[in-house]
């Protein structure tokens, strides 16, 4: 019995010995976790057990596949398996960061919403990297935008068919309050981590904060292309009211100035936007300036210039003469792209052209 007992325990040690000294099995890549919330099982089988729960952004070690489960390590060091398709590889994590980084440095162009929960891409393409899924209600800055051809179904298409095409919007949220002047940078202010994101950043309507609130979690900052039709923009009621009358299809608008009024400061609008059936290649094709007309207590319409292929982005600037307003993009023409300038006086707009006259200025109409 006693031999019996001492021999147990000399196997006890080597084996401890054995599993501290073994060779440790070494993990096939890095990946991040790609979704808001993600469980770790303990297997792939039916019955499993829940080891942990994961969340957008930590960093995971890659050790084996099964099929479209993976297995992993987190941090802390808890074993386990989740699906595949909740992971970014290190080099779709980095682009992502790169990503964020750049958008933050464009001139915001528009501010709005996710309706329903939203792909997020890498590059405009449905068949593109997918980096993240947006609940509805997400308030987003939009800061580009994209005509991008829809990917082949199995199917294929009928040879000689031209490609069907869709908007794209390069959107980072959450948006800043920034957004909803558009026309100004915003950097610094979301960084790629996976903190939560402090509520001062949300700007949507109070409809769209009470939706992003409804799904009990806060969205991690964010940058990628998402198709357009699945963004709603949040505008001025005064841009809304005037874009609806004249069927414009709003695109970017901006506050080019504040006028004071009674102690008031009343803000000066410019929009851009495309009537439907325009040629989609062009980001716009025509815009307008509404200014306050104190006297009468009301917006009218001071610019009004159509027959443009205008590009994104609009920026937004003042004279170097003064504190007046200006802003500039690009334009197609002719099968060439040119700047655009144009600089305000007052309720006076003018399109400046250099070596040729300033455009005369279209007559204020009422609205």
């Amino acid at each position: 019995m006693r031999k019996w007992i001492i021999g147990s325990l000399l196997l006890l040690i080597a084996l401890g010995i054995y599993w501290r000294t073994r060779p440790k099995k070494s993990p096939l890549a890095e990946s991040y976790i790609g979704d808001a919330n993600v469980i770790l099982w303990s297997s792939t089988a039916a019955v499993r057990q829940e080891v942990a729960q994961l969340h957008w952004g930590e960093a995971v070690e890659v050790f084996g596949h099964n099929g479209a489960q993976v297995e992993i390590r987190t941090a802390q060091g808890a074993t386990g398996w989740i699906d595949s398709r909740s992971l970014l590889d290190a080099d779709a994590w980095q682009s992502e960061k790169h990503l964020l980084e750049s958008v933050q440095r464009m001139p915001l162009q528009a501010a709005g919403h996710t309706k329903v929960f939203s792909n997020v891409h890498l590059t405009p393409r449905r068949d593109a990297q997918r980096i993240y899924q947006l609940p509805g209600g997400v308030p987003v800055a939009v800061v580009a935008r994209a005509y991008a051809e829809i990917p082949p179904s199995g199917s294929g298409s009928a040879t000689g068919d031209s490609p069907k095409k869709e908007d794209w919007l390069l959107v980072y949220g959450p948006a800043p309050a920034a957004a909803k002047d558009a026309g100004g940078v915003v950097s610094g202010e979301v960084t790629l981590t996976p903190a939560a994101v402090s509520t001062d950043l949300a700007t949507g309507t109070t409809a769209a904060q009470r939706q992003a609130a409804s799904t009990g979690e806060k969205t991690p900052p964010i940058a990628g292309w998402v198709v357009a039709r699945f963004v709603s923009y949040d505008l001025p009621e005064t841009i809304r009211d005037y874009a609806s009358s004249a069927a414009i299809r709003p695109v970017a608008w901006f506050v080019l100035n504040r006028v004071p009024d009674a102690g008031v400061q009343r803000p000066q609008f410019l929009l851009a936007g495309s009537k439907s059936g325009e040629n989609p290649e062009c980001d716009f094709s025509m815009l307008r300036v509404y200014t306050w007309d104190a006297k009468k207590q009301r917006y009218e319409t001071a610019y009004v210039e159509g027959n443009l292929c205008g590009m994104l982005p609009i920026r937004i600037g003042q004279q170097s003469s003064g504190s007046d307003p200006e802003f500039r993009f690009k334009e197609r023409r002719d099968g060439a792209t040119e700047d655009a300038l144009y600089r305000m006086r007052q309720t006076t707009v003018r399109r400046v052209r250099e070596g040729a006259p300033s455009k005369k200025p279209t007559s204020r109409k009422r609205h």
